[in-house]
C-alpha cells in the first residue's frame, strides 16, 4: 500500500499528468486491475504485485489510482470495523468526535486508515483539487464505503438513508 501511495503522490506532483477527476472510468480499472495492465520495466502489473514486485514505475496517476480503489473494494470488511458503524453515523461531521473513534481502531486499520486520509489531504489541497475537481466533499463521498459500512443483516435503506452521514464522517477523518 505504501508504495502505491507513493508512486500516486509522485505521479501527482507531475505537471504533466492532468486527472480528470480521482475515479476513473470502468474499463480503465479492467485493464489496470483485471486485464493485468502493462508497465514500464515488463510484466503484468497485479501480477507483479501479487508476487511481491513493488518496484514499479508509472507513467501516470490513473495506475496507482485505480490500484488503490481497486485494492480498497476488494478488503473483506471496511477500514472501521462495523461495530463502530452507528457510533460513526452518529458523529457525522465532529472532528473531535470523529479524531475519538479513529484511535479506537485496532491498531493494522488505524495505520490504513491513516495512510489513506493522509493520501486524501494532498488530493484535496488546492492544486490537485484545480486538476481533479475532487475537493474533499467528492473524495469522502467516493472513498466512503471503503472507510464504513452498516453492519451485516442491515436494511437495504441504510445505505441510502446513511450515506450522507458516512460522507460527513469520512470528510472529518480526511480534513
Amino acid at each position: 500500500l505504501e508504495t502505491v501511495v507513493l508512486e500516486f503522490e509522485e505521479a501527482l506532483d507531475d505537471d504533466e499528468v492532468l486527472l480528470d477527476g480521482l475515479h476513473v472510468r470502468r474499463r480503465l480499472v479492467n485493464v489496470i486491475v483485471d486485464d493485468g495492465a502493462e508497465i514500464e520495466g515488463g510484466g503484468r502489473l497485479k501480477e507483479r504485485l501479487n508476487n511481491g514486485d513493488y518496484d514499479l514505475q508509472f507513467e501516470n496517476a490513473h495506475y496507482p489510482a485505480s490500484l488503490l480503489k481497486a485494492w480498497l473494494r476488494e478488503l473483506a470488511s471496511p477500514l472501521i470495523p462495523c461495530a463502530f458503524y452507528d457510533e460513526c453515523i452518529n458523529v457525522a461531521g465532529d472532528k473531535e468526535a470523529t479524531t475519538s473513534i479513529i484511535l479506537k481502531l485496532p491498531e493494522h486499520n488505524y495505520k490504513i486508515v491513516q495512510e489513506i486520509a493522509k493520501l486524501l489531504q494532498l488530493l484535496g489541497r488546492p492544486e490537485h483539487v484545480a486538476k481533479t475537481k475532487m475537493g474533499f466533499p467528492n473524495l469522502a463521498l467516493v472513498f466512503a464505503p471503503a472507510f464504513l459500512q452498516p453492519p451485516p443483516g442491515s436494511s437495504a435503506s441504510a445505505f441510502l438513508v446513511n450515506s450522507e452521514r458516512e460522507r460527513m464522517f469520512v470528510e472529518s477523518v480526511i480534513e
